[in-house]
């Protein structure tokens, strides 16, 4: 205990207004998490990506995006500042949020499964485009942040860093193809990115206590 720092946090808000303990207006914070879950059950099952798995894993990945979007959505906060908590915003794969970040995860998953056939090569003789130094930039900076984070007892740094990282992967992705890249070597180049970047977002993320799914 005595290597232990207690980070208490304000009050949280809901959309409907603030809790008053006096009046009764408190949610209990398992009420608060089964809300997010059946938010996150609503979304996938529009998505239809899980649809393929056992219940029992269906269940185990939508738990693991509700605890995600529930501790990130305090986390990214400034534990001095007072917030509010929407569980239907903490679960939109658009918005600064856990399950955004787990998206990034799992896209890269889901590429490393479709390229187990890829040709390779020697990625070092590629020269990387700007935006892809962009992202080696932001991974060099890891350790960095860890570091600040911890000094300055803030673990919204480290939820912000993981967001980041994130946003700069989405556009990545959406701008240059991977696995169908026109040059072998600029296929197995962004092939070893995506797996660092995903590797450091399950880093960055298990330190705010949040697990990745393979699937979401």
């Amino acid at each position: 205990a005595a290597s232990l720092f207690h980070l208490s946090y304000g009050m949280v808000d809901l959309p409907s207004g603030r809790m008053k303990s006096r009046e009764g207006k408190v949610v209990d914070a398992d009420d608060l998490l089964e809300e997010v879950r059946s938010e996150a059950r609503k979304n996938s099952l529009e998505r239809g990506e899980l649809t393929a798995l056992t219940s029992v894993d269906q269940e185990e990945i939508i738990d693991r995006i509700a605890r995600a979007a529930l501790k990130f959505q305090i986390l990214k906060v400034d534990p001095k500042k007072r917030m509010v908590f929407n569980p239907e915003e903490s679960v939109d794969l658009q918005g600064q949020t856990g399950p955004y970040i787990q998206n990034a995860y799992v896209r890269i998953k889901s590429i490393l499964r479709k390229a187990t056939d890829m040709a390779k090569s020697d990625w070092r003789t590629y020269e990387p485009a700007s935006e892809e130094k962009e992202i080696l930039v932001q991974l060099a900076a890891f350790n960095r942040e860890v570091h600040v984070a911890a000094d300055n007892l803030s673990p919204s740094l480290i939820a912000h860093y993981a967001y980041d990282l994130a946003r700069s992967y989405h556009r990545f992705y959406h701008d240059f193809p991977v696995i169908k890249a026109d040059q072998v070597e600029a296929a197995n180049f962004r092939l070893e990115l995506s797996i660092q970047v995903a590797n450091v977002l399950e880093k960055a993320m298990d330190l705010l206590g949040i697990r990745m799914p393979e699937k979401m």
